[in-house]
């Protein structure tokens, strides 16, 4: 059985398609638009541009899914569809325009799916998931298998960078209006609650693009999955060095030029409010949860 998944992000639009044999399943391919939808959001609507650059790239997937021997694809949004107040009408349009019927996920559903695909891969004994989105992050507790909390907040690395930055890289005012922006948004009580939450692993498009960019610059193995808050601080100090940490971004992930620090300053940020001293970051996520739980029907277990 092969199935495809589309994922409608603030930023990203992807299309990942798996092969599922039983009892193992198998990632065999993967295609990403930097959409940036977030960008098309005006007093809360999204702008009709918006909605023609999502059908446009979910047209440009179809060419591709028509030649391959997909059984199964199915589509979702996330905060990029979901907070947004003309929602319903832009979900209608795009299904009318291009065929697909887009499943519009909560911020729960999407924390739960996010658990689902780390739990997958990591023991889930204690702890806390975070998924940095272009328009929202999510944060997830969990106990002995069991999701303790799970909640979606209105801050994303996108959305950040729209509504805090001037120029292509934030100023250092900049970098502390998000900051300071963060923490209002998760309030005092999540800020006690995430404290000295456990083991900590992060999911998504910015905390892959800062893992790559930390195993660029310590040297780390390109297949190193860990990192520790030292290594974010240090981070956070090379971007005051304005020259070198654009030369970096661009040399690592280029088509996160303008996110990556927002979504840095989110990350390191939370972390700290932990209290741990390092996080892991796993390459599963949202869209390997939808597809255990959701097509499959169950959580898959075997090693990928």
């Amino acid at each position: 059985m092969i199935c495809g998944v589309i994922d409608i992000g603030s930023n990203t639009i992807r299309l990942s398609t798996y092969e599922y044999d039983g009892e193992r399943v198998r990632k065999l391919f993967h295609k990403k638009s930097t959409a940036g939808l977030a960008g098309y959001i005006k007093d809360d609507y999204m702008e009709q541009d918006g909605i023609d650059r999502c059908c446009q790239v979910l047209e440009d997937f179809k060419e591709t899914i028509e030649l391959l021997p997909i059984d199964v694809i199915e589509v979702f949004a996330t905060a990029s569809l979901r907070n947004i107040r003309n929602s319903s009408k832009a979900v209608q349009e795009i299904r009318d325009r291009t065929g697909y019927d887009i499943q519009l996920l909560s911020g729960a559903e999407e924390a739960e799916y996010g658990y689902c695909g780390i739990s997958s891969m990591y023991e889930t004994g204690h702890g806390m998931a975070l998924d940095i989105g272009g328009g929202s992050t999510e944060i997830t507790l969990f106990e002995d298998g069991n999701i303790k909390y799970a909640n979606s907040f209105p801050i994303g690395s996108l959305n950040m960078y729209k509504k805090n930055v001037s120029k292509i890289l934030p100023s250092e005012k900049e970098k502390q209006m998000i900051k300071a922006q963060v923490k209002e948004a998760l309030g005092n009580n999540v800020l006690k609650k995430i404290r000295n939450c456990g083991s900590i692993i992060a999911m998504g498009g910015s905390a892959r693009a800062i893992l790559k960019l930390a195993n660029s610059e310590f040297d780390l193995p390109a297949d190193n999955l860990h990192l520790e808050l030292s290594q974010l601080e240090q981070l956070k100090v090379l971007l005051k060095k304005e020259s070198k940490m654009t030369k970096l971004i661009l040399q690592t992930c280029p088509d996160r030029i303008h996110t990556l620090i927002p979504g840095l300053i989110i990350l390191e940020a939370l972390v700290r409010e932990t209290k741990e001293e390092a996080l892991d970051i796993c390459p599963l996520g949202v869209r390997e949860g939808y597809l255990f739980k959701r097509i499959l029907g169950k959580v898959t277990n075997s090693k990928r």
